[in-house]
């Protein structure tokens, strides 16, 4: 999966997310989803308006386990994601039922163009997806694809000044 940075900064913490989301996956400590939802409303984890990552991956909630976002949220209305640094955006559209959201959480020893070093929330991931664990629980989406069955789903990038 990609991981996202519109700036020329180390880290994606200056930059806005919006999500049009009700509810996030619940983990256990391993961070697998263990069939529950959590209400993000009055939480970091609200991100139907614009929110600077800032605010929400150093909020104690979203610092349990984690260490920042690596949560699964369940989408509603557009299916939409939309990271915005300044005047540049990525909107994400898909036709899964959620994004599993990672905020680069862990340090990463790899070489980067123009000398860059990766730093702790370099970049953020927009992952669509089924619910992960899926396979294990019967309410989530069922992520099977049988003999026969058709698969079509979309996801589009769009990135834009403005």
């Amino acid at each position: 999966h990609a991981h996202f940075n519109l700036s020329d900064e180390p880290t994606i913490l200056n930059h806005t997310l919006k999500i049009e989301s009700d509810k996030i996956l619940k983990t256990d400590e391993y961070l697998v989803p263990n069939g529950e939802y959590l209400n993000v409303e009055k939480t970091a984890f609200d991100l139907n308006t614009h929110k600077k990552l800032d605010d929400v991956i150093k909020d104690q909630l979203v610092q349990v386990n984690a260490k920042g976002l690596d949560h699964g949220y369940i989408l509603k209305g557009n299916k939409t994601a939309h990271l915005k640094y300044d005047n540049k955006n990525l909107i994400v559209t898909t036709m899964y039922p959620g994004f599993q959201v990672y905020s680069m959480n862990h340090l990463v020893k790899q070489e980067l163009l123009n000398d860059r070093k990766f730093e702790y929330h370099a970049g953020i991931a927009l992952e669509p997806q089924f619910e992960p664990n899926g396979i294990n629980i019967k309410h989530f989406n069922q992520p099977i694809l049988r003999k026969g069955d058709k698969y079509y789903l979309e996801t589009i990038y769009h990135v834009f000044e403005n």
